[in-house]
């Protein structure tokens, strides 16, 4: 029995019956623990002489009720009760009370030496411990249901998180009307990095908002509160590390009695966002491919002629005054020329032929070149690589995509930087990245990457970066762009197991 007397009693209405039984019987009565202690009294006094006054109505002039009431609590089957008679000739009597066949306390009784009187006493002990157990089977079968209804709910909970736990994508906070978090389930930790612990009487703004964003959520609280409903809306957040993430946020309230929460449902829409802006890179550059596919040839051709007839005009000798601007605008003629070849480049239907390749031996076959431009650069190149399996692409290609990177990383780095070009695998990717010691760029520009004829070069035509990212979509590989202060990385990822076609090695 893990219940005692105390938790299982309400101890002012047992004292209450324990006085109203008094007046009645006249039978002075007490209850103690099992140690002897007394935890109420009523009539204590009536049939003990000399005592000193104290709450708990302890004899002053002999110890003996003490001595017979802690004498200990076995009783024999056959005896309900157990009786002893004190020097004084008063008949004490302890009943034990039973609550679920478990000993919790004693009642306790006295009575003058009397026939009568002892009659009377084993019938005022049957009817108050009736009484008591009674009462004690009722408030333990109370508070056995109020157990088992906070088992259930405990349970519901454990569901409900188990629930919410296996959410994928979905974060779920519950939040008071403060706009402290409550709860956070699994998928919550993934997006925003903060774990249940870490999250403990902190508000949203400590998390993920900021304060003007927080003062809008809290003011939609109200607006919930009083009725109005609230669309979902995308937040700009920050999670643990610092991270920027796009996130749709909805609000659900939920009403108690006197009692505002609220369920928070953020949908990280980060990596979406960045598809979106993929996607249009991509859709802008199948458009120039197009346009180039569809137009190159035809501005090609007459820019052939023109060229070739400054050429004859340039010889003839009434022409030897403007020699200088014959030279000039064949320049700009073959200037205009090369930046149709680049744009052709960018086709998105060009034709790729694809062969079993091992990275590293491009790499290193074009290590003299990229060598040769960072040395008139006065900046060191530094190859790291690893044992890499064979990839199925078009060799031509990737190596001018190895030469645009290597090239622009040189050009974003002034005298003394470093370029590393490393290679790795990890599950079924292979990874080039191409690093730079450069300033690095904002992030107006990192959006913007990719796209034809943006360029940070004073002299760029921006097609070299948008013709990687046209190689990589035609070789079913994929660029990752970070850039700090320090510096920039380009990385490659080249699945490992591709297929375009009967091979070609």
């Amino acid at each position: 029995m893990k219940y005692t007397f105390i938790e299982l009693f309400d101890q002012p209405k047992i004292k209450e019956l324990m006085l109203k039984f008094f007046r009645l019987t006249g039978i002075p009565s007490a209850i103690i623990d099992l140690e002897g202690n007394f935890i109420l009294t009523a009539g204590w006094k009536r049939n003990c002489m000399g005592y000193n006054g104290e709450d708990l109505d302890v004899c002053g002039n002999c110890n003996q009720c003490e001595l017979i009431m802690r004498s200990g609590t076995d009783f024999l089957d056959n005896e309900p009760y157990y009786m002893e008679k004190c020097s004084r000739g008063i008949i004490i009597a302890r009943v034990p009370i039973n609550i679920e066949e478990n000993t919790i306390a004693m009642l306790i009784q006295t009575v003058v030496e009397e026939a009568e009187a002892v009659e009377k006493l084993n019938a005022a002990l049957a009817y108050a411990k009736s009484g008591l157990e009674i009462y004690g089977e009722m408030e333990f079968n109370r508070i056995k249901l109020l157990e088992q209804k906070m088992k259930d709910l405990l349970g519901e909970q454990k569901r409900l998180k188990t629930i919410f736990d296996r959410i994928a994508n979905i974060g779920i906070q519950i939040c008071d009307q403060n706009g402290k978090v409550l709860y956070l389930n699994r998928a919550s930790v993934e997006i925003f990095g903060w774990s249940s612990a870490e999250v403990f009487e902190k508000s949203l703004d400590q998390l993920m908002f900021d304060q003007e964003s927080f003062k809008i959520i809290l003011n939609n609280f109200k607006e919930l509160i009083q009725g109005i409903k609230i669309k979902p809306r995308e937040w700009l957040c920050c999670d643990k590390q610092g991270n920027n993430r796009t996130i749709l946020f909805i609000i659900l309230p939920i009403f108690e009695i006197r009692k505002y929460e609220f369920i928070c449902l953020s949908i990280d829409l980060t990596e979406y966002k960045k598809y979106e802006k993929d996607a249009a890179r991509l859709e802008r550059l199948n458009l120039v491919g197009e346009m180039a596919a569809g137009m190159g040839h035809e501005v090609r051709n007459p820019l052939t002629t023109v060229r070739g007839f400054l050429q004859v005009l340039s010889k003839k000798m009434e022409s030897q005054n403007y020699k200088e601007y014959f030279q000039l605008m064949i320049q700009e003629l073959d200037r205009a020329n090369s930046i149709i070849t680049e744009f052709l480049l960018l086709a998105k239907n060009r034709p790729i032929r694809p062969k079993k390749i091992d990275l590293n031996q491009i790499i290193n076959s074009l290590r003299p070149l990229i060598e040769a431009n960072a040395v008139l650069s006065n900046q060191t190149f530094e190859i790291q690589s690893v044992e890499l399996p064979f990839l199925e692409v078009d060799e031509k290609e990737i190596r001018q995509l190895i030469i645009n990177l290597a090239r622009n990383a040189i050009e974003a780095m002034h005298s003394g930087g470093h370029l590393l070009i490393k290679t790795s695998y990890s599950g079924d990717e292979v990874i080039l990245s191409v690093h730079d010691t450069g300033m690095g760029m904002d992030s107006e520009m990192l959006e913007n990457l990719g796209t034809p004829f943006i360029s940070t070069k004073e002299n760029g035509t921006g097609l070299g970066l948008a013709m990687c990212y046209s190689i990589a979509l035609r070789n079913h590989a994929v660029i990752q762009v970070q850039s700090t202060p320090k510096g920039t990385t380009f990385f490659v990822h080249f699945k490992r197991s591709q297929n375009f076609g009967k091979l070609n090695a």
